[in-house]
């Protein structure tokens, strides 16, 4: 049976967990997606068997076929750190990450990911730590070469957690992957994602935990995303920028 690969465009407005979770109701695989702004809409790449007919679908508009995406040629072309044995070798410390071409968020190409990596330093050793949205991994793997004690890391698109269990095995670090966040006690939430994207990750529950590491917010969206998180039981310690995003280190109120 052949595997397509299929752009499903988002109704406007839709959160991207909505598109995705309808997406894998009818048998399609979430693969990776993209912002438009200017529309407020959502574009998924998933894979299927055929090209679906979207009459009574709630979140997704159209839906057409693509060729394949070639990992490799995605990261060569975006990742300052790629080499050409197709691995990309980011400095973390002292030490040497690994991470392969795939699916998931993190090739160190989008502000938001250098912004979380220069938080972790100082706040993950001997800590924790749930990677909430963990996309490659790069940010749990990060973590647990940085002293974190335990890394948790979450997605709810199974590509991500296998293009992150792929880097983990890569770099030999013991990492637990989930889709769900779990419920024992974290020290530090590591989440790189768009407001209305953490909105919904913690709609239903808020791990408690002292401290935020957080990024995926612009300028003017500062005052309503701290308004929210100050709702979740955490304040403000200190704000940093790179661009247009904003990463934030929240503790417990």
């Amino acid at each position: 049976m052949q595997i397509n690969l299929f752009s499903f465009l988002g109704k406007k407005g839709t959160l991207l967990s909505k598109i995705q979770k309808e997406m894998m109701q009818n048998g399609y695989s979430p693969v990776m997606s993209c912002e438009h702004r200017k529309t407020n809409t959502y574009e998924v790449y998933g894979e299927g068997t055929s090209l679906p007919s979207l009459i009574s679908w709630k979140y997704i508009q159209s839906v057409s076929l693509v060729d394949p995406i070639s990992w490799q040629e995605e990261w060569k072309r975006h990742c300052p750190y790629y080499v050409n044995e197709n691995l990309c070798r980011i400095p973390i410390g002292t030490k040497e990450l690994l991470l392969t071409p795939g699916a998931g968020f993190g090739d160190l190409s989008h502000p938001t990911t250098k912004l979380m990596l220069s938080l972790l330093q100082e706040h993950v050793f001997s800590k924790t730590v749930v990677d909430l949205g963990c996309g490659s991994g790069i940010l749990g793997l990060a973590s647990h070469m940085l002293g974190a004690k335990q890394v948790y890391s979450i997605d709810n698109n199974p590509a991500a957690i296998e293009h992150t269990t792929v880097n983990a095995d890569l770099n030999q670090i013991p990492l637990l992957t989930s889709m769900t966040i779990p419920k024992t006690p974290i020290d530090v939430l590591l989440i790189n994602m768009i407001f209305s994207e953490q909105q919904e990750a913690l709609a239903s529950y808020v791990p408690s935990c002292s401290l935020w590491l957080s990024s995926g917010i612009l300028h003017n969206e500062q005052d309503a995303y701290l308004a929210w998180a100050h709702t979740c039981g955490m304040t403000l310690h200190s704000i940093h920028t790179e661009e247009q995003w904003l990463a934030f280190v929240l503790q417990r109120i």
